[in-house]
C-alpha cells in the first residue's frame, strides 16, 4: 500500500505518542504504588510511635502517683493527671491509626479494661495516702497488684509494635520491588521511545528526503538556466510523486515560453526602435509649441495689465465725474437754499426796521410818562413839606400826621431818584435805537445786494452742473467700455494660460513617453539577453 507523506508522518508520530502514552502510563502507576506504599510504611511509623506513647503516658501516671504517695504533697498529681490524659488522647491516635486492623482493634479492647483496671489502682493509693497514711498506701503499692496490670499492658502493647513492624516490613519490601519495577520500566520504555523515534525517522528519510534531495537538484539546474534537464518519475501517489509530476510540467512549459518570449523580444526590441524614434520627433515639436505658447502668454499677461492700469484710471476718472456731479448738485441746491434764506433775512430785516421805528416812537411816550412822574414827585415831595410845617404846630396831636408826611416825603425821593434812572436808561435806549435804525438800513442794503450776487452765482452753477453732468455721463461711457475690454483681456490671457498649461503637460506627458519607450527598448534587449541565456535544447 501507498501511504502518502502526511499519513507517514502522523503514523510515526502517533506510534511515538503511544509508546510514550504507555510508558507514561506504566510509570505512573508504578509512582503510584510507591507512594501508596510509602504512605503505609509512614501510617505503621506512626502506630508503633503512638504505642510507645501510651506506655510512655502510663509511665508517667505512675511517676506521679508514687510522688505523691511518698510526699503527700499535691504538686505532685499534676504529672499523674496530664500522664492520664495524654494516655487518653494516645489510646484515641492508636485506635483511629488501627481502624483498617481488626486483630489490632481487638487487641486495643483487651488492653482497655487493663488500663482501667491500672488507673483504678492508682486512684486507690492516692485516696488511702490522703484519708490514711504512707504505710497504707505503700502496702497498695507492695502488694503487687499494679505491677501484674502494667505488666498485662506491657505484653499487649508489645504484641501490637511486633505485629507493626511485620507490617512494616512487608510494606517496605513491597516498596522496594515497586521502586525496582518502575526503574525497570523508565529504563525500558526510554529505549523503547528512542528505538521508535529512531526507525521512524530512517523510515521517513528513506522515503522522503531522498527523493526531494534529487528534485530540489533538478530545481537547482532549472534556476541556473538549464531546461534541458529530464525529471524522474517512479508513479508515486504520495506529494512526492505529485512534485514531480508538476515540476516535469513546470519545465516543459518553461520551454514553450523562452521560445514565444524570444520571438516576442525581438518583435519587442524593433518596435520600441521605432516608438522610440517617433516619440523624440513629437518631443522636439512639443518643445518649439511650448517656447511659442510661453512667449504668447508674456504678452497677453503684459496686455492684461495695460488694460487693467487703463480700467482702473477709467473707474477713477467716472468716480471723479461722479463726485464733481454731485458737488455741483450740492452747490446748486445751496445756492437755492441761499437765495431763499436772503429773501427771509430781507423781509426780517423789513420787519426789524418797522420794529425799531415803533420802539422809537414809544421811547418818547415813555420820556413824556416820566416827565409827568417826576412833576409828581416834586409835588408829592412839596405836599410833605407843608404836612411836617402843619404837624409841628399841632403838638402833641400832629405826631402821626408828621410820620406819614415823612414817609410821603421818603417815597417823593425815592419816586424822584427812580424817575432820573429810568430818564437815563431811557436816553441809552434812544441812542441804541437810532444806532439799530442805521444799521437795519445799511443790513437791509447789504441783503439785497447778496440776493442780486447768489442769483448770479445760482446762475453760474446750474450752467457748471449741466456741463459736469455731460462729462460724468461719458466717463460712466468710457468706465463700461474698459470694463469690457478687461474681461476680454482677462479671457484671452485665461484661455492662454490654459493653452500654456496643457502644452507643458503635453510636453511633460511626451518627456514621460520618451522615457518610457527608452525603457522600453533597453527592457527588450535585456529580456532578450535574458531569453537567449536559457538553454532549451541538449
Amino acid at each position: 500500500m501507498r501511504w502518502k507523506i502526511g499519513t507517514k508522518i502522523v503514523t510515526a508520530l502517533a506510534v511515538a505518542v503511544v509508546t510514550f502514552a504507555i510508558v507514561a502510563v506504566c510509570t505512573y502507576k508504578g509512582f503510584q504504588t510507591n507512594t501508596e506504599d510509602n504512605n503505609w510504611g509512614m501510617r505503621t511509623h506512626a502506630v508503633i510511635h503512638a504505642l510507645d506513647g501510651v506506655i510512655i503516658d502510663l509511665l508517667n501516671a505512675e511517676t506521679g502517683n508514687r510522688g505523691f504517695i511518698i510526699t503527700g504533697d499535691d504538686l505532685y498529681l499534676e504529672p499523674y493527671l496530664k500522664g492520664k490524659e495524654d494516655f487518653r488522647k494516645s489510646f484515641v491516635s492508636v485506635r483511629d491509626l488501627t481502624a483498617d486492623n481488626p486483630v489490632q482493634q481487638n487487641r486495643l479492647n483487651s488492653i482497655e479494661p487493663l488500663v482501667a483496671a491500672r488507673f483504678k489502682i492508682l486512684d486507690e493509693g492516692i485516696e488511702i495516702r490522703r484519708t490514711k497514711d504512707l504505710q497504707a498506701a505503700l502496702e497498695i503499692i507492695r502488694s503487687g497488684r499494679g505491677k501484674s496490670v502494667m505488666g498485662e499492658i506491657r505484653a499487649a502493647v508489645s504484641q501490637m509494635q511486633v505485629d507493626e513492624q511485620k507490617l512494616l516490613d512487608k510494606r517496605q519490601n513491597e516498596s522496594a520491588s515497586s521502586v525496582k519495577y518502575l526503574k525497570l520500566l523508565i529504563v525500558l520504555g526510554t529505549l523503547l521511545s528512542i528505538v521508535t523515534l529512531v526507525g521512524g525517522g530512517v523510515v521517513l528519510t528513506r522515503s522522503i528526503a531522498k527523493p526531494i534531495g534529487a528534485i530540489t537538484g533538478v530545481a537547482e539546474r532549472v534556476a541556473a538556466g538549464d531546461l534541458t534537464v529530464r525529471v524522474e518519475s517512479d508513479d508515486r501517489s504520495d506529494e512526492v510523486g505529485a512534485l514531480q509530476r508538476a515540476l516535469r510540467i513546470m519545465i516543459e512549459n518553461l520551454r514553450d515560453m523562452n521560445l514565444e518570449l524570444r520571438q516576442g523580444a525581438g518583435v519587442l526590441a524593433s518596435s520600441s526602435a521605432e516608438i522610440l524614434a517617433t516619440v523624440s520627433q513629437v518631443a522636439a515639436g512639443a518643445a518649439e509649441t511650448a517656447t511659442a505658447v510661453s512667449e504668447t502668454s508674456t504678452t497677453a499677461e503684459e496686455v492684461k495689465q495695460t488694460a487693467h492700469l487703463s480700467n482702473q484710471k477709467a473707474k477713477n476718472v467716472q468716480e471723479s465725474a461722479q463726485k464733481v456731479a454731485a458737488v455741483s448738485e450740492t452747490g446748486r441746491k445751496a445756492v437755492t437754499e441761499t437765495l431763499e434764506g436772503m429773501n427771509l433775512i430781507r423781509e426780517q430785516m423789513e420787519e426789524i426796521a418797522e420794529s425799531v421805528v415803533r420802539l422809537s416812537e414809544q421811547g418818547q411816550t415813555i420820556g413824556e410818562i416820566i416827565a409827568t412822574v417826576n412833576d409828581l414827585a416834586e409835588q408829592s415831595n412839596l405836599l410833605a413839606v407843608n404836612a411836617a410845617i402843619e404837624a409841628t404846630r399841632a403838638g402833641e396831636f400832629g405826631k402821626g400826621f408828621a410820620v406819614v408826611a415823612q414817609e410821603v416825603k421818603s417815597l417823593a425821593e425815592q419816586s424822584r431818584q427812580a424817575t432820573t434812572q429810568v430818564r437815563t436808561i431811557l436816553m441809552e435806549v434812544q441812542k441804541a435805537t437810532s444806532a439799530a435804525v442805521m444799521a437795519t438800513e445799511q443790513g437791509t442794503k447789504a441783503v439785497a445786494a447778496g440776493v442780486k450776487q447768489a442769483t448770479e452765482a445760482g446762475e453760474s452753477i446750474r450752467v457748471l452742473t449741466g456741463s459736469v453732468g455731460e462729462a460724468a455721463q461719458a466717463a460712466i461711457q468710457i468706465a463700461a467700455s474698459s470694463q469690457q475690454q478687461l474681461v476680454g483681456m482677462d479671457q484671452i490671457a485665461s484661455a492662454i494660460a490654459n493653452i500654456r498649461q496643457a502644452t507643458t503637460q503635453n510636453m511633460a506627458g511626451t518627456q514621460q513617453l520618451e522615457t518610457s519607450a527608452r525603457n522600453l527598448k533597453e527592457l527588450g534587449g535585456k529580456l532578450k539577453v535574458l531569453v537567449e541565456r536559457q538553454k532549451v535544447e541538449g
